[in-house]
């Protein structure tokens, strides 16, 4: 989902039927496919807090993250983890989550749980914190 990124390849034509470019989706559109997934794939692995991350998350939709991004923090226990450069550790773990519907309910409702501790309220809070401590 969303536009092309960075160092980003065409798609293999022998993928095709497997992988579906959307480009960019709406509010709406994107909380209906969020909220529909058994998981959700992030695969990036330069990641800083990864807002889609959290997103899925309060969506009750796990993730899927390498443990080397930001996110893997967030996330936590909540996320089934494949490293960035290891395609069949991505292959086990999208299987994991297809083939293991009570491992993924347990995650959903833990990522869904996880995701209430990060408000906008709370960050302003933190960051104010952050700059009265710069100050002092």
């Amino acid at each position: 989902v969303g536009d092309k990124g960075w160092l980003n390849t065409e798609q293999q034509a022998d993928l095709d039927e497997f992988i579906v470019l959307t480009g960019y989706l709406g509010d709406n559109e994107l909380s209906q496919l969020m909220q529909g997934a058994r998981a959700m794939l992030f695969t990036s692995i330069y990641e800083g807090f990864g807002l889609p991350v959290l997103e899925s998350m309060a969506a009750g939709t796990p993730c899927i993250l390498s443990p080397d991004i930001a996110s893997a923090e967030i996330a936590s226990e909540t996320a089934l983890y494949a490293s960035g450069d290891k395609p069949d550790e991505w292959v086990a773990a999208l299987t994991n989550a297809v083939e293991a519907p009570d491992m993924i309910a347990k995650l959903a409702q833990q990522a869904k749980t996880k995701a209430e501790e990060y408000t906008w309220e709370r960050c302003a809070e933190l960051t104010l914190e952050a700059y009265q401590d710069a100050i002092n």
